[in-house]
């Protein structure tokens, strides 16, 4: 399989997500930040 790198931008205010921080956003039972 090819690997693709990939950057994530998480940045902003946060407002669809509540005032939670995007980075730590679930993706896969692994918070986003952790897939970088």
């Amino acid at each position: 399989m090819l690997k693709v790198p990939v950057v994530v931008l998480a940045g902003g205010q946060s407002s669809r997500f509540k005032g939670h921080y995007k980075a730590l956003a679930q993706l896969c039972g692994k918070p986003l930040v952790a897939h970088v």
